[in-house]
């Protein structure tokens, strides 16, 4: 291992913003995906790196350059328990009547797989036709005035620390027969920058628009018809729309990191590396001949935007503002960990694959409509099967701000969060566990078809205004009808549901008619009285007192 420090100075900034990159770059970017595939798969063709395993093994899980073996029956114990571990997660994701006793049959199998998981750590190998040589470098550089940093990215680690520079610790990892040099390593680095970023964080709101005025007076453009402009104004919107998440960032003097010498046109190279065992299970796949992962300490107080996330994300401790996008990865680790536990600031998180969350002191955001799942095709018996993976489990616990997130799918579990809850988690399950008082604020969780179930102490749950509408699927609550009356209805769609009882004494038609608008305006999320809406166009929802008996 070598250890080089290093001592940057700011230079000039980057080449201008390209302001078209959200919809007209996806040209581009296809474009470029095509060539890069060309060019991997010229790689792959010239260089077939092959190796044995011990017989009658099977792969339980990849690695770098290699795969990882273990007894054949050890695995197919292991995936044995697994598929009827999946079972019963489907089961619980339906939300079944006996889901009490699925979960405790739930929580034994996992236990026996823990069990199970540690005996395959113990026997698994490790199987690879090449060496893995690492060397780590270490950079530092001054922290500008603005106190902002970007880091392009894809396996990282942040912390906190007490310095007042920015300190970072590069891990360089090589695949190769024989023990590569020293320029082979050193073309894998750190790059820094002092300056505005505009390629990555883009211009000021003000910039864009002053752009798009001298754009809208040139002579070309006064010619256009109205398809024309509407047309461009949509862009213009889409453009703006994109760059809004990097708005605190933009037009300041930012620490621009960069891990270069990863991709292909920095000269890194695709591997094809096969591994078999006789009586077992192989495999043959691509492995990129350099990588990287990053350890990034920051003074406090600072404002963090990490960009790539697609191979490992690891955040503790950092005292500031963090946001994680999915933007400029070049690499990826479908098996990779990736978990922020305490942020001081806000949390915003844009595609990257974030598991686990906690101890979070601001607002959390989340977008992860756009996230990329594994997949794959598989071809048997005459059939084609193409597959993309929806299997994810998310933990948020402990926010103190607001949390606003939209998820494609997962499996989602929220604990202990102390503002407003704005949830949509289309086709997974959605579990909320009620600790605080929530009547004080509008919260939405809502799902297409996925199970949500929420659970807290009766006193809370007596006393939060819930609203639970549901078109084609089933609701539950052991709440009493003293607090929750039933419903059906026809609003421009049809909707069944509970929502909180009328007041005996006092009949107020007024009332009737805003819980048949509710439904619209929990959809579009706009103004509405306070209360906890839960929405579901086909799945379950679940409400219940934990500590009260079945309602009437």
């Amino acid at each position: 291992m070598s250890i080089v420090l290093r001592m940057a100075t700011a230079v000039c900034p980057r080449a201008p913003d390209r302001r078209r990159r959200s919809t007209a770059g996806v040209i581009f970017c296809c474009s470029l995906l095509t060539l890069m595939l060309s060019q991997v798969s010229h790689l792959m063709a010239q260089e077939d790196n092959k190796a044995t395993a011990p017989p009658d093994h099977s792969i339980i899980r990849g690695g770098r350059g290699g795969s990882y073996f273990v007894p054949n029956e050890l695995f197919r114990e292991y995936e044995s328990l697994s598929d009827r571990i999946r079972l019963l997660q489907s089961t619980v994701s339906e939300d079944t009547p006996d889901v009490a006793g699925v979960q405790r049959d739930l929580v034994r199998l996992q236990q026996e797989l823990e069990v199970l998981q540690q005996q395959i750590e113990n026997a698994q190998v490790f199987v690879s036709p090449v060496s893995e040589s690492v060397q780590t470098d270490i950079y530092e550089f001054e922290l500008g005035p603005d106190r902002c940093v970007v880091l392009v990215a894809d396996d990282v680690r942040v912390r906190s620390w007490d310095g007042d520079r920015i300190r970072c610790e590069l891990r360089k990892s090589i695949l190769a027969s024989d023990k590569p040099s020293e320029e082979q390593f050193a073309a894998i680095h750190v790059e820094h920058e002092l300056g505005p970023a505009t390629d990555y964080v883009g211009q000021t709101s003000e910039a864009r628009a002053e752009s798009e005025r001298q754009y809208q007076q040139s002579p070309d453009v006064q010619e256009h018809d109205e398809v024309q402009r509407a047309g461009r104004a949509k862009l213009v919107f889409e453009i703006d729309e994109y760059w809004q998440r990097y708005s605190r960032f933009q037009g300041k003097a930012v620490n621009l990191l960069r891990v270069t010498g990863l991709t292909a046109q920095e000269g890194n190279e695709h591997m094809t590396i096969s591994v078999n065992s006789e009586g077992g299970t192989g495999r043959m796949g691509g492995h990129w001949r350099r990588a990287a992962d990053l350890t990034l300490y920051l003074p406090r107080n600072v404002q963090l935007a990490v960009l790539g996330c697609q191979s490992g994300v690891d955040i503790q401790g950092v005292e500031g503002s963090v946001l994680l996008t999915a933007d400029h990865s070049h690499d990826r680790d479908y098996h990779g960990e990736f978990s922020v536990d305490g942020v001081s600031g806000d949390l915003t998180i844009y595609d990257a694959p974030i598991r686990a969350i906690s101890h979070i002191g601001g607002a959390v955001r989340i977008d992860a409509m756009g996230e990329m799942r594994n997949g794959g095709n598989h071809h048997s018996g005459g059939e084609r099967r193409k597959y993309v993976d929806r299997s994810s489990r998310t933990v948020i616990q402990g926010v103190a701000g607001n949390l606003t997130a939209e998820y494609l799918v997962t499996d989602l579990l929220i604990e202990e969060v102390a503002g407003s809850i704005n949830v949509t988690n289309r086709h997974g399950t959605t579990e909320l566990t009620i600790a605080s008082d929530l009547s004080n604020t509008t919260h939405r969780v809502m799902s297409v078809c996925g199970a949500i179930r929420i659970h807290g102490p009766a006193e809370i749950m007596h006393r939060t205004p819930w609203y639970l509408f549901s078109q084609i699927g089933e609701i539950r609550t052991n709440l009493p009808r003293s607090v929750l009356d039933d419903v059906s209805f026809t609003s421009g769609e049809s909707w069944s549901g509970f929502v909180p009882a009328p007041d005996p004494d006092h009949r107020d038609f007024s009332a009737m008619f805003e819980r048949m608008q509710r439904p619209e305006q929990v959809l579009a999320d706009t103004e509405r009285s306070l209360g906890f809406d839960v929405l579901t166009r086909s799945g379950t929802i679940s409400l219940k007192a934990t500590d009260q008996e079945g309602g009437d």
